[in-house]
């Protein structure tokens, strides 16, 4: 039910070539389709700005897929899995994405200790009488 026609779950897609197994229209379909059922449960997926005649929304193709890696990687932990079913040649290209979404996860903590020290240090500053 959840597959497609290769037995992957999330197909590859470029605009600049076809998918052996659908065609473009097809593809912007179904991310249209996965945009809306993801955006009821995160509505930043829905936000969109007029373009012409048409909409221009702020969370693409490349960004749903980059969405659905890191959920896999969240889920499994295993990076040459995640890279098999993402279709990457080399498992490394793995690293490009979730490097800085692995920053992303842990940025509140670091921005919380490092804003904790400063404003320790401005607290214990002597004040003017």
């Amino acid at each position: 039910k959840h597959l497609f026609k290769d037995g992957y779950l999330f197909p590859y897609y470029s605009s600049k070539r076809k998918a052996p197994h659908m065609t473009t229209s097809t593809a912007v379909a179904l991310f249209s389709k996965l945009r809306k059922i993801i955006g009821k449960d995160h509505p930043s997926f829905l936000d969109c700005r007029q373009v012409g005649r048409g909409v221009r929304y702020r969370i693409g193709m490349h960004s749903m897929r980059r969405w659905f890696e890191t959920r896999i990687y969240d889920q499994t932990r295993d990076k040459k899995q995640l890279a098999d079913i993402m279709r990457y040649i080399k498992s490394s290209t793995v690293d490009t994405y979730l490097d800085p979404y692995q920053t992303w996860k842990k940025e509140r903590n670091i921005l919380q200790e490092t804003f904790d020290q400063k404003i320790s240090l401005f607290e214990s500053y002597p004040k003017k009488t």
